[in-house]
């Protein structure tokens, strides 16, 4: 049984609470909706990815449940900077990066241009390991900054195939007509929600 403290609390999503790992700073435990089908969906998914040869440069690890004093969780790679701090969400640079004062324009201009390489390096990486998601979101999606002014995308949730009939998950060719049409999706939310950002009109020129 894993006790964890109320202080352990990182952030909240639709259907899950997310806390630091009490034993491991490079884990954290997702409490919520274990048995659910969008959870077994994603377990599913990924046992059919360590299967592979591939690389885990744009998901977080899963580690498996365990017991704790909220209920069982879930145990996932938490995602950090170079400097050990808690990796932000794409949509944290889309929404309040901006508007940070400590912080050059040319500063941001800089972050800007990198993350806009990263998504096109997220759609490659995605293609290439045949890697499925129910949807990609700003706040499912973060950048991992491997230097101060360079890093790239992880997606930490909504892993999965919602298909009735999960063929996808077995074919190369099927999967990756999937992903390409989720990735549209992803290119029209970005449009929709965030047109006149700077990471937007680079971003989507460069994986259209």
């Amino acid at each position: 049984m894993i006790n964890i403290a109320p202080t352990a609390f990182i952030g909240e999503g639709s259907h899950r609470i997310c806390y630091q790992h009490p034993e491991d700073l490079n884990l954290c435990i997702k409490i919520g909706e274990i048995n659910s089908k969008e959870s077994l969906r994603e377990r599913e998914c990924y046992q059919v990815l360590k299967k592979r040869t591939i690389s885990w440069d744009a998901l977080s690890h899963f580690h498996g449940l365990v017991e704790t004093n909220l209920g069982k969780g879930a145990v996932f790679e938490l995602v950090r900077d170079y400097d050990g701090a808690i990796s932000q969400s794409l949509e944290y640079y889309l929404e309040k990066y901006p508007a940070l004062t400590d912080i050059t324009s040319e500063q941001k201009d800089v972050m800007y241009e990198e993350i806009s390489r990263a998504i096109g390096q997220l759609k490659i990486d995605l293609l290439n390991n045949t890697i499925l998601t129910r949807s990609l979101l700003g706040e499912n999606v973060l950048f991992k900054k491997t230097s101060e002014n360079s890093g790239r995308l992880v997606i930490i949730d909504n892993i999965g195939n919602t298909d009735y009939f999960p063929f996808c998950n077995y074919s190369k060719y099927l999967s990756r007509r999937k992903i390409s049409r989720k990735w549209e999706k992803f290119e029209r939310y970005m449009v929709k929600n965030y047109s006149s950002h700077p990471i937007t009109k680079t971003a989507i020129k460069s994986t259209s």
